[in-house]
């Protein structure tokens, strides 16, 4: 015969959209970001810190958070590779959300250097017509009907002052 009464304890409560950060393919030297968002959906302060483990060219700004019930605050991570290859490394969340007092994100990306495919090198290859394709190799065409033209021109003009 008594009336009925819910019992609740306010907590701070993680909750983010992002599982996993795949950076995909960044140039050595340049920078990829992904955006964190880190929500509050407990009815206490949520704050906690952030850290990358792993791979140097990983970073995360800022190192901390806090969003109050109900709000959302973020964090940046960056990829800028100094070396070409994949890397991993793993965004650790530590909060006050006693359920979920840690949270780890997977991080992935590839460092790559652009194939060189300027006119400065097809001439290093010493072949007329060279060419650089995709994949960095040299291959060779036919010069073009002009250029076969303005040598047999210049033959002949040579030819004659002789």
């Amino acid at each position: 015969d008594f009336p009925e009464t819910d019992y609740s304890f306010p907590l701070p409560w993680l909750q983010t959209s992002v599982s996993a950060g795949d950076f995909g393919d960044v140039e050595v030297g340049q920078l990829g970001q992904v955006d964190v968002p880190v929500s509050n959906l407990g009815d206490l302060l949520l704050d906690g810190t952030a850290r990358i483990e792993g791979s140097a060219d990983f970073t995360v700004f800022p190192d901390t958070f806090d969003a109050v019930p109900g709000a959302d605050d973020g964090l940046v991570v960056t990829f800028s590779p100094t070396l070409e290859g994949a890397q991993t490394a793993t965004l650790i969340l530590e909060s006050n959300d006693p359920t979920v007092p840690e949270l780890d994100i997977p991080l992935t990306a590839n460092g790559f250097v652009p194939q060189d495919t300027d006119a400065g090198d097809v001439a290093d290859t010493g072949k007329v017509g060279a060419e650089t394709s995709a994949c960095g190799c040299a291959t060779t065409s036919a010069p073009s009907a002009l250029g076969v033209a303005s040598i047999l021109v210049g033959l002949a003009l040579s030819r004659r002052r002789r």
